[in-house]
């Protein structure tokens, strides 16, 4: 009867440790098949997949902002008023509406004595004169702003002065000297004229002025002396207190009128201030602009700039400083008497600034 008790407990026993690991013991029965997913989040073997965005692809927004506040310095620099009216007989400048421009055309200028002037029968003791002085200045300045006055001539002759002596040497020689830091501060000698404007008879009584002494003397009537490019462009349409204006002077070389001003401004002038800045070759963007504007290049690096000379040729401003007057006729230049004013919107100087590294850099 115990054996038979015992036994019994053991079945129980055995039947619940079974029940307990039943899924150890037993194969699981399988799960229901899942729905396939619909047909246009399937993948399939033969779409492309995003990939991951590379290093220069997340880098791509903040070089992006670099180039950008890059390029606004540049322009900011470059635009920066000068101290001295800009002479308008040499002028290459990018400049903002209150910069002052020197009017006086040198053939209005004379080198005479006092005495040959009082003996001028168109003389008389009331008669307006001018006498013009001319005098060197030390003048702080950068490598990179000497090659943009210069208009990228390299050879320009330029005095530097180093431990208070004056070395003679050109721009070009500059740049190279300073290549590593082509904004470090340097110390020039400038010929810089000053203007007193007296009578005739103010001259002969004057005993600092010997009668036998030549000096530089106007005594034709004449325009302006000087004027801001805001009071030479008043009642110019599209100029806003940002505009920035590219003044230059018309030359006998500028063959190719406005159309090679502009041009010459674009590459010789702001591009290779561009190269300099960023520390390359001087000629780093250099581009080949066809005249045609709808004339495209094999890599089409041409077409933005080309559109946009073409563009400015046709809204530009002459002045005749010899004579006193504005003129818009793009066909009709006089070298020595004439500066071209050309306009253009911070934003656009911007774009070519990023327009030359992004396509030739």
């Amino acid at each position: 009867m115990r054996a038979r008790t015992i036994a019994v407990v053991v079945i129980v026993v055995l039947g619940v440790l079974a029940w307990y690991f039943r899924g150890a013991i037993l194969p699981q029965s399988s799960p229901p098949a899942q729905k396939p997913p619909e047909a246009s989040q399937a993948p399939s073997s033969s779409s492309k997949t995003a990939a991951p965005a590379s290093a220069s692809e997340k880098a791509s927004p903040s070089a992006a902002q670099k180039l950008e506040k890059e390029a606004k310095a540049y322009v900011k620099d470059i635009s920066r008023p000068e101290p001295e009216a800009i002479p308008a007989d040499n002028a290459n400048n990018f400049v903002h509406e209150n910069q002052v421009l020197s009017l006086i055309p040198k053939q209005a200028i004379e080198t005479m004595t006092p005495k040959q002037i009082l003996a001028s029968p168109h003389i008389k003791p009331s008669t307006p004169i001018t006498i013009v002085k001319e005098q060197e200045e030390e003048q702080f300045t950068t490598p990179e702003k000497l090659a943009r006055e210069a208009g990228g001539n390299l050879n320009t002759p330029v005095e530097v002065v180093e431990h208070n002596k004056v070395r003679k040497t050109t721009v070009g020689e500059v740049l190279k000297e300073h290549q590593k830091n082509p904004t470090k501060p340097i110390t020039v000698m400038k010929k810089v004229q000053h203007l007193q404007v007296m009578t005739a008879g103010e001259l002969e009584k004057d005993k600092n002025l010997a009668p036998n002494k030549p000096i530089k003397v106007i005594t034709q009537p004449y325009g302006l002396p000087s004027a801001t490019v805001g009071e030479l462009m008043m009642g110019a349409k599209g100029v806003t207190p940002d505009t920035i204006f590219y003044v230059r002077t018309v030359k006998k070389t500028d063959t190719q009128g406005i159309w090679g001003i502009v041009e010459s401004g674009l590459i010789d002038n702001f591009a290779r201030g561009i190269a300099i800045r960023r520390g390359e070759n001087i000629n780093t963007y250099q581009v080949d602009i066809p005249k045609n504007a709808d004339e495209l290049l094999a890599n089409h690096a041409s077409s933005f700039l080309g559109q946009l000379i073409y563009e400015k040729t046709l809204d530009t401003y002459v002045y005749n400083y010899a004579h006193g007057h504005m003129g818009r006729n793009p066909d009709l230049i006089y070298p020595g008497q004439e500066v071209v004013i050309v306009k253009f919107s911070p934003d656009e100087l911007v774009s070519i600034y990023k327009h030359f590294v992004e396509h030739n850099g």
